[in-house]
C-alpha cells in the first residue's frame, strides 16, 4: 500500500452545527491548501492546536460557540468569537496580510491592542468587543485603508481617541462605548448609513 505525503488539497471545511465533541486534530494542519474552516456551534474543548499555524493560505476560520480556552497560538489568529481565550491578542495577526475579517468579540483578552495591527492593509472588518483589553487605542489603526466596521467597545481601554481613526473613509460603522476613552469625536453625519 503506498501512502502519499503529498498536502491535502481540499480548499474548505465545513464542520459547523455538528454536536462534535473533543479537542481539534493537530492533524488539522496538514490540509494546506485549506482556505476556509468553519467549526463553529459545536463542543470542541481545550486549545487551538499550534499546527493550524501552517494553513499559510486560510482566509477565514470560524470557531464561535465551542468551549475553546487558554492563549491563541501565536501562529494564528483570524474569526474566534465568543471562546474563553486569554493573555495577548497575538502579534502574528499582523503576518496574514490577506486577513480581511478579525473577529474576537467576547473574549477575555486583558492585554494592549497591537500597535502592528495597522499593517493589515486589507483588513474590513475589526471587532475586538467585550473583552478585558487595556492602555490607549494604537493610532496605527488610522493605517487600516480598508476598515468598514470597529469595535473595541466594552474594555478597559483609556486616553485619547486618536483621530485618525474618523479620518478612514471606508468606515460605517465605529463601536467606542464602556470604556474610559477622553477627547473630542467628531462630527459623524457625513458617514454613510447602514
Amino acid at each position: 500500500m503506498h501512502h502519499s505525503r503529498e498536502p491535502v488539497r481540499q480548499p474548505a471545511l465545513d464542520l459547523s452545527f455538528m454536536n462534535l465533541q473533543g479537542t481539534i486534530s493537530p492533524h488539522i494542519g496538514n490540509l494546506s491548501f485549506l482556505t476556509r474552516l468553519d467549526l463553529r456551534n459545536n463542543s470542541f474543548h481545550g486549545q487551538i492546536p499550534e499546527t493550524v499555524g501552517r494553513l499559510r493560505r486560510l482566509r477565514n476560520i470560524i470557531l464561535q460557540y465551542n468551549h475553546l480556552q487558554g492563549n491563541i497560538p501565536m501562529e494564528m489568529g483570524h474569526l474566534l468569537d465568543f471562546n474563553h481565550f486569554t493573555g495577548q491578542i497575538p502579534t502574528s495577526l499582523c503576518e496574514c496580510k490577506n486577513l480581511g475579517y478579525i473577529d474576537l468579540w467576547r473574549n477575555n483578552f486583558t492585554r494592549s491592542i497591537t500597535r502592528d495591527i495597522g499593517c493589515l492593509s486589507k483588513l474590513k472588518i475589526l471587532d475586538l468587543g467585550w473583552n478585558r483589553l487595556i492602555d490607549t487605542v494604537p493610532p496605527s489603526l488610522g493605517n487600516l485603508s480598508n476598515l468598514t466596521f470597529l469595535d473595541i467597545a466594552v474594555n478597559n481601554l483609556s486616553g485619547e481617541i486618536p483621530q485618525v481613526i474618523f479620518n478612514i473613509s471606508s468606515v460605517k460603522r465605529i463601536y467606542l462605548l464602556e470604556n474610559r476613552l477622553s477627547g473630542h469625536v467628531p462630527d459623524l453625519t457625513g458617514l454613510p448609513h447602514p
